[in-house]
């Protein structure tokens, strides 16, 4: 089902929900997308965020392992 990178990042706990939304503009929030790690792979630069690639990378493997 398609949703808004929005949509699927209001399915992540804190604190990774607010710093996914913080590190994406309103367009990539208002894309959408067909599952959450497709949305958190596509909305942002891992590298340029302030969490930095590491953070963001391990937060996509879990959300792989888990089906999303």
């Amino acid at each position: 089902m398609e949703k808004t990178i929005n949509e699927w990042f209001n399915e992540l706990g804190e604190p990774h929900r607010t710093k996914a939304i913080n590190n994406s503009t309103t367009f990539d929030l208002t894309t959408e997308r067909h599952s959450l790690a497709a949305s958190l792979l596509g909305a942002f630069d891992w590298r340029k965020s302030p969490e930095g690639e590491k953070y963001w990378l391990n937060l996509y493997s879990t959300i792989l392992d888990a089906g999303l």
